[in-house]
């Protein structure tokens, strides 16, 4: 039993880096002999991978608990092709054994990730999504953002937020989500456009994991700008009636004022007329004033400044509008 929480603590300590992983040496260190010792750039291409695995699970003494596995890490690295892919291989069952000790097991995601080899990436989403350990889904999570630029990998970004929506564990979720706070992203263009509008604007109100708070707003402007009258008809209609919503939240209504001046599209500047003069909400006025300054200068939104800053009595929403209308010279 004391070895079963011996081995759960280790597997949290981790989770955060390996560079803070603890120094204390498994088997007991001789007298005199430095307990943090790594392996040297000879060993680790003299030292045969199955030997490093075995190290991985009982240290030399002497050496620093983790040191066999970022030496099998780096060996995995430098290796070329097929040897990586054999080193993988070996890892991988390990990994996925159930029989063998979680210290070894979540060790070989890291061997993994510190491969930079994506053959070795559906491995790890698998035990992210299927392993019944919250220590090895944590590591799991952990062991996928380690990969260069995973933020930009759509591979390891909807996985994240597949277990972001899934996952019962806090202490996974709580893994998951620093990965993906720390990988926050915008929608790509093909995700711009393959996405329905409707779920552009869902994503308004309710971010998905891991993208940036605004970036469903920045993807619909973008995709009423690109689409064709039709389409853009169509997508102009649920921004308004969205952003006219009074049982809405305020956020995903205010964000609508600004898809239609991003979008440049000169048949929402009505809809933002009306609500700059008749919403109860002074934000929602706000911003649509701020949303009009965005168009070029006309006749109509330029009275219907005017006339909005002689009846506005919100201090914050006159700030607005003084503040477009300084623009205009007015």
């Amino acid at each position: 039993m004391r070895r079963v929480c011996n081995i759960t603590a280790f597997a949290i300590c981790l989770i955060t880096t390996l560079t803070a992983l603890p120094g204390t040496v498994w088997a007991q260190v001789p007298p005199g002999q430095d307990k943090n010792r790594e392996y040297t750039a000879e060993q680790i291409r003299s030292i045969a991978p199955e030997s490093f695995l075995e190290l991985m699970e009982k240290p030399d003494p002497g050496y620093e608990r983790f040191a066999a596995l970022r030496a099998l890490g780096t060996k995995a690295r430098e290796s070329d092709p097929n040897a990586r892919l054999n080193i993988l291989n070996m890892v991988t069952r390990v990994m996925y054994d159930k029989s063998r000790s979680e210290f070894i097991r979540f060790q070989c995601c890291y061997v993994i990730s510190a491969s930079k080899d994506e053959r070795g990436l559906p491995c790890l989403i698998y035990v992210l999504q299927k392993d019944r350990s919250e220590t090895m889904r944590s590591v799991a999570a952990e062991a996928i953002s380690q990969y260069p630029n995973f933020s930009s990998n759509t591979v390891i970004m909807d996985a994240l937020r597949l277990a972001a929506r899934t996952d019962q564990s806090a202490k996974v979720l709580e893994v998951v989500n620093r990965s993906l706070n720390t990988g926050k992203v915008a929608y790509t263009a093909d995700q711009v456009a393959k996405i329905p509008a409707q779920d552009f604007l869902k994503f308004m109100n309710q971010p998905e994991p891991g993208y940036d708070k605004f970036a469903a707003m920045n993807a619909l402007t973008q995709k009423l700008k690109q689409s064709d009258q039709s389409e853009r008809e169509s997508i102009m209609k649920m921004v308004i009636a969205q952003m006219n919503d009074k049982s809405l939240a305020q956020i995903p209504r205010w964000q609508c004022c600004y898809v239609i001046s991003g979008s440049g599209d000169v048949t929402g500047i009505d809809a933002l007329i009306k609500v700059m003069m008749n919403d109860d909400q002074p934000i929602l006025r706000s911003v649509a004033a701020e949303a009009l300054g965005q168009f070029p200068n006309s006749p109509t939104i330029h009275d219907a400044l005017v006339k909005a800053r002689s009846k506005e009595n919100n201090e914050t929403v006159l700030q607005s509008l003084n503040k477009v209308l300084s623009k205009t010279g007015s």
